[in-house]
């Protein structure tokens, strides 16, 4: 098996994390370390593409850089393909694999862990409170609450893995996962698409946080604090608000919070405040 060899240290000392072996009780550390320091946010997205023309994954070195420098972390394509380099370099067979909502083929990337002959999804790029290893298997079903959302991660007769999110009993979307595995150049074209002027990761404000029992959520201007099975909604006032939150609330004093507001509301001319 071949994969791009990546400074695992400077990776885990980023973590907080020192080098084990590859076991069960390890990969659970490592998913919930990743989880809370590397957001789901398209603020790196938005402000790549702004400064240098980007429509694709930045190189390894700079994810993680700018996760050290600036709190970013990415959507699924970098959030889970850096962490997948890093699970192969610590000697996990894990692979990645593209996986469909609705009808959108590949718009969403996982990965998949095989340990002690069992699989396991690993979902660290889907602003979802997967902070452990999912078993997966014919006929499994977990459940998990995450403020007023719950996550059902279900696995048919045939193998067929889905992830549903609910509010109130009702879908509010999900994914269902592709049994190949795949290298990180089948899904150029889906990353290129994805930086489309009209896609919705264009043309927004989204982070989502994690933190040991609790999550934050920014889209546009509101967040939302979900925790202890319950969801508190707070609108923001102003781009001063905005960035008070994203210290306080957030605990990201160095996020570039402003200066993507400013690319959204003076260049491209979006009105963040009327999208829900």
């Amino acid at each position: 098996m071949t994969y791009k060899k990546i400074d695992i240290l400077k990776y885990l000392q980023h973590l907080n994390l020192e080098t084990e072996k590859p076991t069960l009780q390890y990969l659970e550390k490592l998913t919930s370390a990743q989880l809370k320091k590397f957001p789901f946010e398209n603020i790196s997205k938005l402000l790549l593409n702004h400064k240098n023309n980007l429509c694709g994954l930045v190189d390894f070195e700079t994810h993680l850089q700018n996760s050290i420098d600036f709190g970013l972390g990415g959507t699924c394509y970098a959030n889970n393909y850096y962490f997948n380099l890093l699970l192969k370099n610590l000697g996990y067979k894990a692979s990645l694999h593209g996986a469909d909502m609705n009808s959108a083929k590949n718009v969403h990337l996982i990965n998949i862990v095989i340990l002690d002959r069992k699989q396991f999804l690993v979902d660290v790029g889907y602003g979802a409170p997967f902070y452990k290893p999912i078993h997966i298997f014919p006929g499994g079903k977990t459940d998990l609450k995450w403020g007023h959302f719950n996550f059902l991660i279900t696995v048919d007769d045939k193998n067929i893995i889905k992830v549903e999110v609910q509010k109130n009993n009702e879908r509010v979307h999900g994914y269902t996962i592709n049994h190949k595995g795949r290298n990180i150049d089948h899904f150029i074209n889906v990353i290129a698409d994805s930086f489309n002027n009209n896609s919705e990761f264009m043309r927004m404000l989204r982070v989502i946080r994690f933190f040991d029992d609790y999550g934050v959520e920014l889209k546009n201007m509101e967040y939302t604090i979900h925790k202890n099975g319950s969801s508190t909604r707070v609108l923001i006032k102003n781009e001063l608000d905005l960035k008070k939150i994203m210290i306080e609330v957030f605990e990201l004093p160095h996020f570039p919070i402003l200066e993507t507001f400013k690319y959204l509301t003076e260049i491209k001319f979006i009105d963040i405040t009327k999208i829900t």
